[in-house]
């Protein structure tokens, strides 16, 4: 009996011990199962992430159709095939400097397609008139002048990239162009090709050949006739290039030559005969031509001459600047002569320049029968006071102009009281510039009185002797409070008082 106990006892212990043994098994493969679904789903969430970025590598990074099955494993995708009609557009692209076609017969969607590939390295002679698309000359202008595109205002080019690329690519070749060193005929290559495209130029500098030949001499030149010889004074030859800008409005140049350095030399900043006669024939061959800018160029009363005579073939000018220039009574002259013939021209620039006193009744004289001139700058001549009778007659007999500046001429008291006496004549000039003449004090505006002044008059009177005050009105104000107070105040100047300068007027 004991043996038998022992043997059942023996045998519920292997068993339990199998059931212990199964049961570490069981809880081994669960924790087994457990990483595996853990590891597993891992998988797919990475397999997921590889699958999102396919698709869009595939779909939002190109904008072409993709293959409308893709394998589960990634490893099995085949890699895409460009659409036939892609691989033929970029044949065209690869091939357009040998074998150019028109884009034009091409679709919207193709034509951008190709014009964007397209290289920016092609001949000017191939894309100039092959190419109409914005886009292109967009990208054009950005490799020509960087980041100066995005200050640029478009409304001023007329939303057009074409333009803007061939004004300034121009602009830097004509001024960077070296006489007798750079060649020639590739510039005028260059301004046949985009000449027709530019509307404005403007021209800062213009150099003179690097070495001119020893028995050389700038005015030795025979003006009776302008051949087609590229600098024979040394600058370029404009009046050749003229009828390549059918289409310019506006010109603006300086016969100077920019950091210069310790090479300067006068001649550097000088406008021979020729340069005027070549101008001139320039001007005749833009017809358009509206506004014109000789500033900072040394320009005469003879060059001049030549230039006044030239400018009714300009028949729409409407603008023109010759400040800082030399200009003095006889090209004034010659400027009332050509204002005498009425011409379109609204605005006359004569800034810094050296008129006097004749050079000033002339142009006066000549505002009595023009009716189109608004704009007359005078400032920093010397024209001097005597000046008032003329200007006086000038603007109460014109009822055009509406600006006119004297600053910095001259004026005094005695011309505050001459232009005063006849001030509720002037209804057509609405703005006096009368800044910068420290003889004007507040003893020359006693006289003034503006209750029965037909037009609102607008003086500028900075950096004269009543500089405190921003109008007239307050002086005759203050002027009026000081009489009714215990100073009295003669017209002569004041009797209580040896210097005005002594009176506190704030």
């Amino acid at each position: 009996m004991d043996r038998k106990l022992n043997r059942s006892i023996d045998a519920l212990d292997d068993n339990d011990e199998e059931e212990m043994a199964d049961n570490d098994e069981e809880e081994d493969e669960e924790e087994e199962i457990k990483d595996d679904s853990a590891a597993s789903s891992e998988d797919v969430e990475e397999a997921n992430e590889e699958f999102e970025k396919l698709t869009n590598l595939l779909i939002h990074k190109t904008s072409i159709r993709t293959r409308r099955t893709i394998a589960e494993d990634l490893k099995y995708n085949l890699i895409y095939v460009q659409p036939f009609c892609n691989k033929a557009l970029d044949v065209i692209v690869n091939s357009f400097e040998r074998e150019p076609i028109d884009l034009e017969s091409l679709s919207a969607e193709d034509r951008n397609y190709v014009v964007e590939r397209l290289s920016l390295d092609l001949p000017l002679s191939i894309v100039t008139h092959r190419i109409t698309s914005d886009r292109y000359w967009e990208r054009k202008s950005e490799q020509l002048i960087g980041a100066e595109l995005k200050h640029l205002d478009l409304n001023d080019y007329e939303n057009n990239h074409k333009r803007i690329f061939f004004e300034h690519f121009l602009k830097n070749k004509i001024t960077s162009f070296v006489p007798l060193n750079h060649d020639f005929k590739n510039l005028i290559k260059f301004c046949s090709l985009g000449g027709s495209f530019v509307k404005r130029l403007c021209l800062h500098q213009l150099l003179i050949p690097v070495e001119l030949p020893k028995d050389f001499k700038r005015e030795s030149i025979n003006f009776d006739d302008i051949t087609s010889k590229e600098t024979p004074n040394g600058h370029l030859n404009l009046g050749v290039m003229g009828q390549y800008f059918p289409n310019l409005e506006e010109l603006e140049i300086m016969y100077r030559v920019e950091n210069c350095g310790l090479n300067f030399e006068w001649d550097m900043m000088y406008c021979t005969k020729w340069d005027c006669l070549s101008l001139c024939k320039f001007i005749i061959n833009t017809p358009l031509l509206k506004i014109l800018s000789i500033n900072h160029s040394r320009l005469d009363d003879v060059k001049l001459q030549l230039l006044t005579a030239n400018l009714p073939h300009a028949k729409n000018l409407m603008e023109l600047s010759l400040a800082y220039n030399n200009i003095g009574d006889d090209g004034a002259r010659f400027l009332a002569k050509y204002l005498l013939t009425d011409p379109q021209l609204f605005l006359l620039n004569l800034s810094d320049n050296n008129i006097s006193l004749e050079g000033g009744l002339a142009l006066f004289y000549s505002l009595l029968t023009n009716t189109n001139l608004v704009s007359l700058v005078l400032s920093m001549n010397n024209i001097g006071s005597k000046i008032g009778p003329m200007l006086a007659r000038a603007l109460s007999d014109n009822l055009a102009l509406r600006k006119l500046s004297l600053a910095a001429n001259g004026l005094n008291d005695e011309f505050l009281e001459v232009f005063s006496k006849s001030i509720e004549n002037y209804v057509g000039v609405s703005e006096l510039d009368f800044s910068s003449n420290p003889d004007i004090t507040i003893v020359g505006f006693y006289e003034l009185d503006f209750t029965d002044i037909k037009t609102c008059l607008n003086y500028k009177l900075e950096s004269n002797r009543i500089r405190k005050y921003k109008s007239v009105h307050k002086v005759i104000t203050r002027l009026k409070n000081l009489m009714k107070s215990k100073r009295s105040i003669s017209k002569s100047g004041f009797s209580t008082f040896s210097d005005f300068n002594t009176i506190n007027l704030e």
